[in-house]
């Protein structure tokens, strides 16, 4: 069977898997250091894409070489994402009643237009205890004023022009912190809130980090560079909550524009931050792009839009102080170019 492949084919599947290996013998030599690998590394799933193809290839060639070096560039995918695809324990919804869960969301509104309906049903629909909102407008600020007071009366709005604006909505008691995350270049200002929850005490970052708008390995490596120092920025906090002898329990949520193969995600991670997707979801959890309506990022080359949900960029991360025992993704409101992510925390200390 072996003899009747084409020549070129076995020629064509090797130098995929050299195309892997070297990718990620890159990836773990150098990160983010350099722009085409920083831009690499953020679209790296789709380079196991022909994977499928290759399984089915080996069947017909039946060499040990070559299903050795299959066996190796499966290892790889498994290594990086396997873990998404094991079934977890998880509730149904984030609705839970257990007084020791708080279930949060992070959203992107894009701020750009002011079609806000889809999206109040969205977070009416989810109804988390605690909802980090990014690209808050002025027209979506005035929305949750006038319909979502009663079901979240804790709030702290900052609504900006275009995508800069900011707010956290609560069902408990929320207080703007007396403290900052250091750094430039955040797209809106970091909030830092305090949360009034079953007697613990409770911090909130919504952060909003520093986007690549394009594919010039300059801008790409510039752009990756800020969010790093904002990573840090996120380390740094948690640094300063373990020097208070690390009883405040913290959650960080919001759209990183990175992906979690990133450098400015190991850092956030290796500070002991949590991803509650890689804890409690299933699956690749993309969340852009989406829309295409006028200010999406979702990318048109040629006239052509680019496949919706290619990376996932937006975040609920958390301290020791809990567990992730669900993680979703919400509806695409068909408005902005993300979808809303909730998980449903346990308070484990």
């Amino acid at each position: 069977m072996k003899n009747q492949l084409p020549s070129w084919l076995i020629i064509l599947a090797w130098i995929y898997f050299g195309l892997v290996y070297g990718w990620f013998t890159a990836y773990l030599a150098f990160g983010d250091s350099c722009g085409l690998l920083a831009l690499a590394n953020s679209l790296a799933v789709f380079l196991f894409f022909p994977l499928p193809f290759f399984i089915i290839l080996a069947f017909f060639i039946r060499r040990k070489t070559f299903w050795a070096g299959l066996v190796c560039v499966c290892g790889i995918f498994i290594w990086l994402w396997g873990g998404l695809f094991i079934p977890k324990k998880s509730t149904a919804s984030a609705q839970n009643t257990n007084i020791n869960q708080l279930s949060v969301m992070t959203y992107n509104l894009l701020g750009w237009h002011t079609y806000t309906d889809n999206q109040m049903q969205v977070i009416q629909n989810e109804n988390p205890d605690v909802v980090f909102l990014q690209e808050l407008n002025d027209a979506m600020a005035e929305h949750i004023h006038a319909e979502l007071t009663d079901e979240y009366p804790y709030f702290v709005l900052s609504p900006g022009e275009n995508v800069t604006g900011m707010g956290v909505i609560s069902k408990y008691p929320i207080y703007t912190a007396d403290a900052t995350l250091q750094g430039n270049h955040w797209v809106g200002d970091p909030q830092i809130v305090t949360l009034e929850w079953q007697g613990k005490p409770v911090y909130l970052i919504n952060i909003h980090m520093w986007p690549t708008n394009s594919i010039i390995p300059q801008d790409v490596r510039e752009t990756s560079y800020y969010r790093e120092l904002q990573a840090q920025a996120i380390s740094d906090f948690m640094d300063f909550m373990d020097f208070m002898d690390g009883e405040y329990g913290v959650i960080v949520a919001g759209d990183t524009n990175t992906t979690s193969l990133s450098d400015a995600y190991r850092i956030i991670t290796a500070s002991g931050f949590i991803d509650s997707w890689k804890e409690a979801g299933f699956g690749f959890g993309h969340t852009f792009p989406g829309s295409l309506v006028p200010g999406s990022s979702r990318p048109v080359i040629f006239g052509i839009p680019s496949p919706q949900w290619m990376v996932r960029i937006d975040f609920i991360f958390h301290s020791s102080h809990w567990q992730a025992s669900s993680a979703q993704i919400a509806p695409f409101d068909r408005v902005s170019d993300h979808r809303a992510v909730t998980a449903i925390l346990d308070w484990v200390e």
